[in-house]
């Protein structure tokens, strides 16, 4: 039997030309890669090359470009057809075509799909059930119960009818990675949300990280584990959400740090004790815990360690005011002040979580009692106390951080460098606070900075 007249004219510019073959190869590897056959394909090739298509390509499938041809494949199959009918022969399907010029075997797409979606569910309803599985063993081994978690179950439903449509992030990752990553990734998916939001579990993130897939590793911040565990935390309870973006984090890490944060579960840089000096007293349990003032009458500082502030039932302290304090140096200096009459609260730089839970702990105590936060004279200083103010929801003001005090203190300064200023001006373009706009004036009319501590040397009053 003659093999078909358009097929057999194919072949033969198949066999003879080699760019014909490679183009053939690209159309099909573009098949092969997105799942469906092209519309159209863009080609690039020297001159001689595609002179040697011209003859093969029907001209009003071929539309030239700058750096080769764009093939329209849609034209292609329907100008085949058109062939096959003058010459009264079948007509022949494009892709078919072909599949058999270079040797492939026709593709069944519709049974290739049913085949993949059913390997993903079973792999995302493994990775569930060893997801849930692996929560409970933590939390018993915790002495803790295990419970159900409506708003995790019903994610659960979402991703498998996702994926059963073939759509969504994990559809998306069996494609790229294959169904062992697609299991492993909701497995440690759904431990983490569990173990996240059971309320009697707090600790470092390193802690939830080898309970979720068994090294530290797994939640790093900025990796992929970690950024879709906080993403989701944020997705399923608005409350937490609403809660972190009333701290106004300025960046995606810095709102993933928080949200795992008010999960109680904070992070190697997160503040995992606070150092204080004065009146303070704490409830924690049936105990009242006196140390931090006993300590202070020897004029000696405490260590608060995060866990006591967890459970503290209520913070009390007799002092004027609380006064954080940025650097240490800076704290040691102020807690030597025998005329001072308060709370210092040394922040270390950006406030940690532990910071954060005892201003919130003795503002509910007393809710007038005055706040205030010192630190450098420069842009990361009114930063730092900014970043404080919204993460605690209080009422904090800064103290000797302004233009009046930086005038005072100016010829000791120091200078800022050009990366500096044009963070300077970045900021002051965007400043909506109450207090810190004059500093950011002052900064950028005399370039100069100035430390903590050089405003500490000198006798200051304690207002």
């Amino acid at each position: 039997m003659s093999e078909h007249p358009v097929l057999a004219a194919y072949r033969r510019a198949h066999s003879r030309n080699p760019t014909f073959r490679r183009l053939v190869e690209r159309v099909l590897d573009r098949r092969d890669r997105d799942g469906v056959f092209p519309r159209t394909l863009g080609f690039q090739g020297k001159e001689a090359e595609l002179e040697e298509l011209g003859k093969v390509l029907p001209a009003a499938a071929v539309a030239p470009r700058k750096d080769g041809i764009t093939l329209r494949l849609d034209v292609l199959a329907r100008l085949l057809v058109e062939d096959c009918e003058e010459l009264g022969a079948v007509p022949l399907c494009l892709e078919t075509t072909l599949d058999t010029l270079a040797g492939r075997e026709p593709r069944d797409r519709r049974a290739e799909a049913a085949t993949n979606t059913r390997e993903l569910l079973s792999a995302l309803e493994e990775g569930a059930r060893d997801g849930l599985e692996r929560a409970s063993a933590r939390l018993r081994a915790l002495g803790q119960e295990a419970r159900r978690d409506p708003e995790v179950e019903g994610l659960v439903a979402r991703t498998l009818e996702e994926a059963g449509r073939g759509v969504g992030p994990f559809a998306a990752l069996y494609r790229a990675e294959g169904p062992a990553v697609a299991r492993q990734t909701l497995e440690r998916l759904v431990t983490g949300l569990l173990l996240a939001r059971h309320p009697a579990l707090s600790g470092r993130v390193d802690d939830l990280s080898r309970w979720v897939g068994g090294h530290t590793k797994i939640l790093r911040p900025g990796g992929a584990d970690h950024g879709r565990l906080c993403d989701t935390l944020l997705t399923l309870d608005p409350d937490l959400a609403a809660t972190v973006e009333a701290e106004r984090p300025g960046s995606q890490a810095i709102r993933r740090r928080f949200t795992l944060e008010h999960c109680d579960f904070v992070g190697n840089l997160g503040g995992l004790d606070v150092l204080v000096q004065g009146p303070l007293t704490l409830e924690v349990g049936a105990e009242t815990l006196e140390d931090p003032t006993r300590l202070h009458r020897e004029g000696l500082p405490a260590k608060l360690p995060l866990p006591v502030l967890r459970r503290a039932r209520r913070a009390r302290t007799s002092a004027g005011r609380v006064l954080t304090v940025e650097n240490e140096s800076a704290f040691h200096t102020l807690a030597a002040r025998p005329e001072a009459d308060d709370l210092l609260v040394y922040t270390g730089g950006q406030a940690g979580w532990a910071v954060v839970l005892l201003l919130k702990a003795l503002a509910r105590d007393r809710p007038d009692l005055e706040l205030r936060h010192t630190g450098d004279l420069d842009r990361a200083g009114l930063e730092i106390w900014r970043s404080l103010a919204h993460r605690s929801g209080l009422k904090i003001e800064p103290l000797w951080m302004d233009a009046a005090t930086h005038a005072r203190f100016r010829a000791a300064g120091l200078r800022l460098s050009q990366a500096a200023e044009a963070r300077i001006l970045r900021t002051l373009a965007g400043w909506r606070e109450p207090h810190g706009r004059d500093l950011l004036e002052a900064l950028l009319e005399t370039g100069v900075w100035i430390e903590q501590e050089t405003v500490l040397a000198h006798e200051l009053p304690i207002i």
